[in-house]
């Protein structure tokens, strides 16, 4: 009589297969929810800056507004700014309050994010002045924006602000 071994004949798995096979597959699972969390972090730390870079880009085109359509300009330290019509009337100012961490225009906060740094550098015959703005937020972005605008249709002979 033949007798088979039974052991030989038995299909499936053993336990340390099944073991084997739910410890790769966790380190698979891990593995991608790893790579979705990176992701994530990444996708929201490029969406803040990119909203950083709006804002700055914003500030910095709208004091370059101001400039432009000015008559007369004055920069007191380098961080205050002046803008003067052809009457003499100041019709913007801006400034930084450091305790806010804001830029302020005609003294009310005019940005939304935190700015680090503003610079109000004049040419020689303040007819121009280079605006630098630098911005940070919470999970620590900085963007940095500066530009060059030009008073137009200046008088300085009749404006003495």
């Amino acid at each position: 009589m033949r007798r088979r071994c039974r052991r030989r004949d038995q299909r499936g798995v053993t336990m340390i297969e099944l073991m084997i096979a739910v410890f790769l597959t966790a380190i698979v699972a891990i593995a991608a929810g790893v790579i979705y969390l990176a992701n994530q972090r990444s996708w929201r730390q490029g969406q803040g800056k990119l909203l950083l870079q709006t804002e700055a880009t914003h500030m910095v085109e709208r004091i370059a507004r101001d400039v432009r359509g000015s008559r007369a300009l004055v920069v007191s330290g380098t961080t205050v700014l002046e803008c003067y019509d052809a009457d003499g009337n100041l019709t913007a100012s801006y400034g930084y309050n450091a305790g806010a961490d804001r830029v302020l225009r005609n003294g009310s906060a005019a940005s939304q994010e935190d700015c680090i740094g503003v610079t109000f550098t004049p040419n020689a015959d303040t007819t121009s002045v280079k605006i630098e703005l630098e911005f940070e937020d919470e999970v620590e972005n900085r963007v940095k924006v500066d530009t060059k605008a030009t008073a137009r249709n200046l008088n300085r002979s009749s404006i003495t602000p």
